[in-house]
């Protein structure tokens, strides 16, 4: 009898044990997960902030390219004319507002003397963003003919004098 309450005791410590060790396997593995989703969260916030830095990137990239468009003096400028606002002015307005920075009453008395000049000597990238805008909302518009290009004068050669 006593031999089979020691083998129960036996067992019993070793269950313990067993239990006791499962607990801390558990225990690592949750730090495990934890550790991993913490991991993956970062990576996640990282690619994020990537990809928002790209778009950043890319949008100084346009802004770049138009500044430079803006100061090539070769480049042809051009005017963007509002012909028609279309069925309705409200949209019409607020492109106009936002393109320009006019106040309500400015950007609506525009629209309303169709045909009309809305901007004035830009690129011809800038005129063709500035024409979609205006045709999303329905409004009709044409470019002006380009202003000249600035072309180098030509300094005359000094003619030869003689000397008598």
């Amino acid at each position: 009898m006593d031999t089979t309450i020691d083998m129960f005791r036996l067992l019993l410590g070793k269950y313990e044990a067993a239990v006791t060790e499962t607990e801390s396997l558990r225990t690592k593995l949750d730090r495990c997960n934890s550790a991993r989703e913490s991991a993956e969260c970062g990576l996640f916030a990282a690619r994020e902030e990537l990809s928002r830095a790209n778009a950043t990137i890319a949008g100084l990239r346009a802004e770049l390219s138009e500044v430079e468009a803006a100061t090539d003096v070769s480049a042809p400028k051009f005017d963007v004319m509002l012909v028609d606002a279309g069925g309705n002015k409200i949209p019409c307005v607020r492109t106009v507002r936002a393109l320009t920075g006019m106040g309500l009453a400015e950007a609506k008395d525009l629209v309303e003397s169709c045909p009309t000049r809305v901007v004035a000597k830009v690129s011809a990238t800038k005129a063709e963003k500035i024409r979609k805008a205006f045709a999303e909302v329905g409004a009709i518009t044409a470019l002006s003919v380009p202003y000249p290009v600035a072309e180098a004068t030509a300094v005359p050669e000094p003619a030869e004098t003689t000397n008598q």
